[in-house]
């Protein structure tokens, strides 16, 4: 409000009541542009701060949350989130177990005393809900154990959520939240999400990419071996003389590709020891699945030469859990390792396990037969349609220079005039039934039709 000369009066003669009956014109000329100049000057020091008017102005449009929020699965009561009451937030269904039952607790700031809370909403086919004891949860609990509702995905629910001093929601306000839960069924993967460790060393860069020093580990040990000729990532690794290790990485749920790094840096590596068979062979699970079964570093890709696992997997409880298990219960021999972790988020999002291994800039599969075109491939690689490429090479063995031999008894032609009547096509070559019914192959049909020439 302006500072006037009439309120400066009023101000100046209620501080001084003996004016309030003798005043004169002196007063009126005198005193009261001093205390205009004294009350301008203190104006203009409250307002020294460096926000303006402007600023506290906006500041005061600004909403603040008077409490806080819990969300838990009520099938086991676990905390899933903590959200504050001046936003809206996403809740993704396949966070709850199969029972999908949500519960909404309310965490009242510590100052007030509070004695009732109450839950309205909009967009809910179940009633308002008031609590008058604490724990403050929608729908209520049993000494802890809570009460769920159910939501179903694409749909809103907005909660208005008042505290008061009394029962039933009466007495003082004490605050107010009001926020909307948008309920959606999956949750999506956290967008270009990488997390690269390097298993028992420091944190370094590695072919452009950077690895943190080790952590997230369960038991087991780091070991080094920077002789190994092998580049700075694999001169490191976790093991342990336990022979078995851990490591619970905490994660968004979602679907992520994990890639394993390998290398074995001490049997048969310089600096290491004696190069044996099956030295180290361990097991490695990944979510509770099996994803290496004895697996041998050098059997696979021999000592001092690094190898890279990859399999895609899916996170539902916050947790990314991989076992190393090199015991003899697994069996196992010496103590399992690893030299590198990288979690990034999943290239096609499909979840499970992949059957196809990454070795370097190589990708392999070794469990069956591959299909293309086809569900029931009877090869190793079964192709239903036309294959297009500029050059097959095939490995073959036996090719028939012995033709050329001078103890090489080629049939006459008279027994293959004799052939062709009986049989209807050469000697040794498949008949047009057979070729129909088996294919031909291209390996063998070349070899045969040389010895024709």
């Amino acid at each position: 409000m302006p500072l006037t000369q009439p309120t400066l009066t009023y101000f100046f003669l209620g501080f001084y009541p003996k004016f309030n009956f003798k005043i004169n014109t002196d007063i009126m000329k005198n005193v009261i542009p001093a205390m205009l100049l004294l009350c301008c000057n203190f104006a203009i020091y409250a307002n020294s701060d460096p926000a303006t008017s402007a600023e506290v102005e906006d500041n005061e449009n600004v909403v603040f949350a008077f409490g806080s929020y819990e969300l838990y699965d009520a099938e086991d009561d676990s905390l899933i989130s903590t959200f504050s009451g001046d936003s809206d937030i996403t809740f993704y269904l396949d966070q709850l177990g199969s029972q999908q039952l949500l519960t909404l607790r309310a965490i009242e700031p510590a100052s007030p005393t509070t004695q009732s809370v109450k839950f309205a909403t909009v967009g809910n086919s179940e009633a308002d809900w008031i609590e008058n004891n604490a724990p403050w949860a929608y729908k209520g609990d049993a000494s802890g154990d809570y009460t769920g509702w159910q939501f179903t995905a694409g749909t809103s629910v907005q909660f208005t959520v008042t505290y008061h001093d009394a029962n039933n929601a009466g007495g003082t306000l004490l605050g107010t939240d009001t926020f909307t839960i948008n309920f959606e069924q999956t949750t999506p993967p956290p967008p270009s999400f990488s997390l690269r460790i390097n298993a028992g060393g420091p944190a370094l860069t590695h072919n452009g990419e950077s690895f943190t020093a080790d952590q997230y580990a369960v038991g087991g040990s780091s070991y080094s071996n920077t002789s190994a000729q092998v580049s700075a990532l694999y001169q490191t690794e976790h093991s342990g003389s336990a022979r078995t290790f851990d490591y619970a990485i905490p994660l968004t749920n979602g679907d992520y590709d994990v890639k394993l790094h390998f290398a074995e840096i001490y049997w048969g590596a310089t600096g290491g020891g004696p190069l044996g068979s099956a030295q180290r062979v361990f097991d490695v699970s990944i979510e509770g699945n099996l994803v290496l079964d004895d697996y041998d570093i050098i059997a696979d890709v021999n000592t001092e030469t690094p190898v890279i696992k990859t399999f895609s997997v899916t996170v539902t409880d916050g947790t990314l859990n991989l076992n190393f298990d090199g015991t003899n219960a697994a069996g196992g021999t010496d103590q399992a390792k690893v030299s590198a972790i990288e979690v990034v988020s999943a290239s096609s999002g499909s979840g499970g396990t992949s059957p196809w291994v990454e070795n370097g800039t190589d990708i392999y599969y070794d469990g069956g037969n591959v299909g293309i075109g086809t569900s029931s491939p009877d090869e190793k690689l079964a192709v239903n349609g036309i294959i297009h490429a500029k050059e097959v090479r095939v490995d073959l063995a036996g090719w028939p220079d012995y033709v050329f031999e001078n103890d090489y008894e080629l049939p006459s032609l008279e027994e293959v005039a004799e052939h062709i009547k009986q049989k209807g096509h050469l000697i040794n070559i498949p008949s047009a039934r057979q070729v129909e019914a088996n294919g031909a192959y291209l390996g063998e049909m070349n070899k045969l039709l040389l010895e024709k020439v």
